[in-house]
């Protein structure tokens, strides 16, 4: 597992990517600081003690787009990832932290698999879902997929063409050096 060590990074760069695929920035507003730490210390807690439900509904529950809809899942994804690193940061609770990020990209699926959702929303959730396979989990192949797909719903060059055409390039070297050609 890779974890990226600035959730605050990982929500500007999934900003970033919002804007670059035309999408309306949804940073999963936060209420003010301490409002938003209290909360996810408290869903640190619940996910730490198995109460990933509970968690996750406290999460929700300061989104400002209504729930069920590809937005609240998009804000939703974002929260829970955010607890994901964070539990692996704070605690170094793989677990718990493995389990968040598994429902967060429940989440994307569903952002990504709504009938009539904006094109941009769903490469949106589709380039976050390959960003956590890439960066939470290692798995270059997903997040490739997950990237192509992103870059075939907005065919502009995009953060996502840019992650997958790192991604190739790494596999090429790698595949270079595998054959005995140095690297």
């Amino acid at each position: 597992m890779i974890i990226m060590k600035s959730p605050r990074l990982f929500l500007s760069l999934i900003s970033a990517a919002a804007l670059s695929l035309g999408t309306p920035v949804l940073r999963a507003q936060q209420p003010p600081t301490s409002d938003f730490g209290s909360v996810l210390a408290n869903a640190r807690g619940l996910a730490a003690a198995n109460k990933l439900d509970e968690a996750e509904a406290a999460l929700a529950a300061i989104g400002h787009s209504p729930a069920n809809t590809p937005a609240g899942h998009m804000e939703t994804a974002v929260r829970l990832t955010q607890l994901a690193f964070d539990l692996v940061r704070s605690s170094g609770n793989v677990a718990a932290a493995d389990l968040a990020a598994k429902r967060a990209l429940h989440h994307l699926d569903l952002v990504a698999r709504a009938p009539n959702v904006p094109p941009g929303l769903a490469a949106s959730a589709l380039q976050h879902t390959g960003y956590i396979y890439e960066r939470f989990y290692g798995d270059t192949t997903q997040a490739a997929t997950s990237y192509q797909a992103a870059t075939r719903l907005v065919t502009k060059r995009t953060q996502a063409a840019e992650a997958l055409q790192r991604l190739n390039d790494a596999d090429a070297a790698a595949k270079h050096r595998r054959a005995g050609n140095g690297g």
